[in-house]
């Protein structure tokens, strides 16, 4: 597959998938590079139970329907992560983010992961990653997305340079989110004070739609760091939204900064400084996507119960 910085690899079912994966990981193994795959079930397992064992223990294994499960999580929490512990060595990186199941919502916060991974590759010490695509189940708009997004493709066992490639291809996903119910409560914040009336307020909505305590609290936290945000870097405050949507509370802060498309995705050295918050919001979320306008900055969230 040779030494390419970032490329997606297409694949037609369980033996073409393994097939190509253990070249892979065999020839970047033997060269003496770290292979890290993070890779959703039953992927994870399908390709572990076809290498060696001791090709297996080489290889450091993440269960990206956890980890990834919000897809804004990967790169500060999975990929730069990875880079982190292999501190001077070219990591080779296998990550899956778009797999069959996810919902649009998801789908969309995968492009624009795929896309800043373009923009993150200065950070990553030479990194070489990998990401998967099932061309037999994704539907043909997923897997044009990643022609656009990854600047070489695999398939068939071939590379080529996708000629449809676009490394400000994240600026294509940045589009507004469909509109919000007109129904949605919501609260203004301008001032450090109402930062107390923000948590109280999405405590309430986390009860209403039914959250657990646990995820109840996980709400309160994210809503607190962007109201935070929004009052340390912007004028003027901002306002959060909150609604259902199939079980889930949604929320989403609105003000009028304008949040740089790498914020949260790139860990700030010692987990601290400028960016810890925005990483914090992915973790605690079960997606996070972002549109930045002229006008300013929407960022919405969803939380399971559970």
């Amino acid at each position: 597959m040779g030494a390419i910085d970032h490329f997606g690899l297409f694949y037609r079912g369980r033996s073409d998938y393994t097939a190509q994966l253990s070249v892979f990981i065999d020839r970047s193994l033997h060269d003496g590079f770290p292979v890290v795959a993070a890779l959703p079930e039953p992927n994870l397992s399908l390709l572990r139970e076809s290498l060696s064992p001791r090709t297996n223990a080489n290889v450091e294994w993440v269960d990206m329907a956890q980890a990834g499960r919000n897809p804004g999580r990967i790169l500060p929490g999975v990929l730069m992560s990875a880079v982190g512990r292999h501190i001077g060595r070219r990591v080779h990186f296998i990550g899956e983010p778009a797999w069959p199941g996810r919902s649009d919502a998801e789908y969309s916060a995968c492009a624009m992961h795929e896309a800043l991974v373009n923009e993150v590759l200065p950070y990553t010490g030479g990194a070489v990653i990998v990401c998967p695509y099932d061309a037999d189940s994704l539907s043909p708009q997923v897997l044009a997305t990643a022609e656009l997004t990854h600047p070489t493709l695999a398939d068939h066992g071939l590379t080529r340079v996708s000629s449809k490639y676009d490394p400000c291809a994240w600026l294509k996903f940045n589009v507004p989110f469909e509109d919000a119910p007109s129904a949605a409560a919501v609260i203004a914040y301008n001032e450090p004070s109402h930062l107390a009336r923000v948590r109280d307020f999405v405590a309430v909505q986390g009860f209403k739609a039914g959250l657990s305590a646990m995820r109840t609290a996980q709400a309160v936290q994210a809503a607190n760091e962007l109201a935070a945000n929004t009052l340390q870097h912007t004028r003027g405050g901002g306002q959060l939204a909150a609604w259902q949507d199939s079980g889930n509370l949604v929320l989403q802060a609105d003000d009028g900064g304008q949040l740089p498309p790498l914020a949260g995705r790139i860990p700030p050295a010692n987990g601290v400084g400028p960016g810890h918050g925005l990483i914090l919001v992915n973790v605690l979320c079960d997606l996070v996507r972002t549109y930045v306008s002229p006008a300013g900055t929407s960022v919405r969230l969803l939380l399971r119960p559970v």
